[in-house]
């Protein structure tokens, strides 16, 4: 075999080795990207669904504290005649339909989930120094240790003074 035989028989080895390993870094980079596009496709659509759910708690919430901050129906309803609670009377908070609301939360709280319309639990109470009288905590269940929760806050008056309403929601 002549001295340029043996090199093109060399080089055409090489060749079909080198053509090889592009093959394999082709496939490599092929995987690498379907990998990262996973990747990035499921850490856009997580917050997203997140985002989506405290929406969708903070559309509930803020009609839930707009049916308590009514005057409800019938407007001078008890526990056994409810229709739709309401805690104003000329709007103001009224402390016998804060009472009622109080003991049907204690004694039914799926009847008043219900009656809000609700999916999410709540708890409403006032801001500092102002409590309830037949409830010195808040009205509802009290919000434990949850990874969805929020909180919907409303002016009103209660006995004459202004006050902060507070209503949490979570899951």
């Amino acid at each position: 075999m002549t001295k340029s035989q043996q090199k093109r028989s060399l080089f055409s080895k090489g060749e079909s080795q080198a053509q090889a390993w592009g093959f394999d870094i082709i496939i490599a980079v092929i995987i690498f990207t379907a990998g990262i596009l996973v990747l990035f496709i499921y850490t856009l659509n997580y917050p997203g669904q997140s985002q989506e759910k405290i929406n969708d708690m903070q559309k509930e919430g803020s009609y839930m504290l707009s049916i308590l901050l009514s005057e409800g129906n019938p407007s001078n309803w008890t526990t056994e005649t409810v229709i739709q609670p309401g805690l104003l009377s000329n709007n103001r908070l009224n402390d016998t339909k804060l009472s009622q609301w109080h003991t049907l939360s204690q004694t039914n709280y799926p009847l008043s989930k219900q009656l809000l319309n609700a999916k999410y639990n709540h708890y409403l109470y006032l801001s500092e120094p102002f409590t309830f009288p037949s409830a010195p905590g808040g009205i509802g269940q009290q919000p434990s240790n949850t990874k969805n929760r929020i909180k919907i806050t409303r002016l009103s008056l209660y006995n004459n003074k202004p006050v902060t309403v507070f209503l949490e929601v979570w899951e």
